[in-house]
């Protein structure tokens, strides 16, 4: 503050900008990434609202299934009634975990040929 009561100025910035107050910069676009390859003359890759979608219930399913195939697998070793069934059933939990993760592998890597 200078004697009059009034904030100086300081030089380096320019009129009107107060260096108490921090700078807000833009927000950035949450889906938006540099493409692989040369990211610095690529176009950014922009993912819709679909693809978030698909990927999401992908992702969760899969995630669902291996969760609950670790769960089914404790619980036959505990000594659980209808072993065959519960077999049965971590066979097929196991065959949608891997199948969601192709399906994973084949959303990225067809997002990525975009």
């Amino acid at each position: 503050m200078g004697a009059d009561g009034q904030i100086a100025q300081n030089p380096a910035l320019p009129i009107g900008v107060n260096p108490a107050v921090p700078a807000v910069t833009p927000p950035v676009a949450a889906a938006t990434f540099p493409a692989a390859g040369n990211a610095g003359n690529a176009p950014a890759l922009t993912l819709s609202p679909l693809f978030k979608m698909v990927f999401i219930s992908v992702l969760g399913l899969t995630i669902l299934c291996l969760l609950l195939s670790v769960y089914i697998s404790i619980h036959l070793d505990s000594g659980a009634k209808n072993v065959e069934a519960m077999k049965s059933l971590n066979e097929k939990l196991l065959s949608v975990f891997t199948l969601g993760c192709g399906a994973i592998i084949g959303l990225l890597g067809g997002k990525t040929l975009n």
